[in-house]
């Protein structure tokens, strides 16, 4: 099984994956966990912005990306100016030009959905209440 097409594209909650898109993922996650497929993103920064305090979500994000040949760049609140109130539209439109791909852990979907609208790369949220929201 191929990974599905979902490059490029936002994952702020689960309303964005058709149900086969979700079926096609969960099935290709358990292939590589079996080790049947060995994708690789060499040179691919993931930067892990997380406002709420996280041990399996990090570490897994950060695992994953290691496995995958790719690097991992924590931008925790407590040494970037996120934890200082710079405004959510600004640190995307920044995190955008040195980032292949960001997860976002935060307390609002607004604020997700925020920095998705002004970062042109893929936005993962890593856990708001409204991830399992339906539209």
């Amino acid at each position: 099984m191929a990974m599905p097409p979902l490059s490029g594209r936002d994952l702020l909650s689960l309303s964005d994956l058709s149900a086969d898109e979700l079926t096609e993922l969960l099935a290709f996650a358990t292939e590589l966990k079996a080790g049947k497929h060995h994708p690789q993103f060499p040179q691919k920064v993931l930067g892990l912005l997380f406002r709420k305090a996280s041990t399996r979500t990090r570490v897994s994000f950060s695992v994953a990306m290691y496995q995958l040949g790719g690097q991992v760049l924590d931008l925790h609140a407590g040494v970037t100016q996120v934890g200082r109130g710079e405004p959510t539209s600004d640190t995307a439109r920044v995190l955008d030009r040195y980032l292949d791909v960001v997860a976002v852990r935060t307390f609002e979907q607004a604020e997700v959905q925020e920095f998705a609208d002004y970062a042109s790369i893929p936005v993962i949220n890593a856990l708001t209440g409204g991830f399992f929201a339906r539209d």
